[in-house]
């Protein structure tokens, strides 16, 4: 008696799942409460950054983030819309989810992969925000109630108050650095003018008071920049040709920028080690000038500055390390 009630026991729940499982290819879906039954809700169209957008201003961070990535991995430039502009938005949704430290690296790559103004210096005011250790929100003094950066109104107030407490050092450091005879003082203090440019187009949508202090440090850079740049063409065209030059008659005293003397006999003259130690040297150098018209082309980008200025010193110093390469390459 008992395997013959299992046996129908059984059979009833069989019986009861071939239902279930039919009223599912049906379309008729699980029931709800109080006998009703409905369909799962279709996911939202995803397939353009309005789309992302609009999901973002409804709450919904992990879909939008989830929408992000699908669209990055599409190649954003093919579909009509920039990357930066995804890599901003997943910012946003992630300082909203409250989680600042995976926010900090999509700000930081929208900055890179900004092509306007606009871009550049809002993805580095949440940079600079973020940086200064304030998570959501922003006090001005340690015992100040935080201000909230997520809400766009409440985020220009706290854009404010951190530019007012930077301003002043930055604009010191761009003052001094007009004095400065070589690089180091203008690119050490380029940063901090960058980042109150972008604090104060966050709170204000201008830049008025970082320009004043912003373009005359640019024309300073690029008059020492361009001073540099033809002193080392120069002393690199002139090891070049001595480099190059013939011995006969193993009488030809050498000697080079590092102040090394010998003497050659019937071949090409070549390098000295205190050449190559030099060209080394000058090689780190060209790279430390690259990145200062790096800097200079940006704040030109951002500010409307004189790009083509700085893109013609570019071009110079890229010549110039052309030309360190092809000697460094000839032995």
């Amino acid at each position: 008696m008992k395997a013959v009630r299992r046996l129908m026991i059984a059979s009833v729940m069989m019986v009861a799942a071939g239902s279930a499982m039919s009223g599912i290819a049906a379309g008729q879906g699980a029931a709800a409460p109080g006998g009703a039954r409905g369909t799962a809700a279709a996911a939202p169209k995803i397939s353009t950054i309005e789309d992302l957008r609009k999901i973002y201003s409804q709450g919904n961070y992990r879909l939008c983030l989830q929408g992000i990535a699908k669209l990055i991995g599409s190649g954003p430039e093919k579909m009509g819309f920039e990357k930066s502009d995804l890599l901003y938005l997943r910012g946003e949704c992630l300082i909203a989810q409250g989680d600042p430290a995976s926010a900090l690296p999509a700000y930081q790559a929208a900055e890179k992969e900004g092509k306007t103004g606009p871009q550049k210096l809002l993805a580095r005011s949440m940079v600079v925000m973020i940086k200064s250790g304030n998570g959501k929100g922003y006090r001005t003094s340690p015992t100040g109630e935080p201000m909230d950066i997520v809400k766009p109104e409440s985020r220009k107030t706290a854009m404010a108050a951190l530019f007012t407490q930077k301003f002043p050092a930055a604009s010191e450091a761009a003052t001094n650095s007009l004095g400065a005879k070589n690089l180091p003082p203008l690119t050490h203090a380029l940063p901090a003018v960058l980042d109150v440019g972008a604090l104060e187009y966050a709170a204000t949508g201008a830049t008025t008071r970082t320009l004043a202090i912003a373009a005359p440090m640019g024309d300073r850079a690029r008059e020492l920049i361009g001073t540099e740049i033809d002193r080392l063409g120069n002393q690199l065209t002139q090891l070049q040709s001595r480099s190059n030059f013939v011995v006969t008659n193993n009488a030809v005293q050498v000697s080079s920028p590092g102040g090394g003397v010998w003497w050659e006999g019937n071949e090409r003259a070549g390098l000295s080690p205190d050449d190559r130690d030099w060209l080394r040297t000058t090689a780190n150098y060209l790279n430390e000038i690259m990145n200062a018209c790096k800097e200079g082309t940006q704040l030109a980008t951002v500010y409307e500055g004189n790009l083509q200025a700085w893109q013609q010193l570019s071009q110079l110093c890229e010549k110039a390390g052309t030309l360190l390469n092809q000697i460094s390459e000839q032995e």
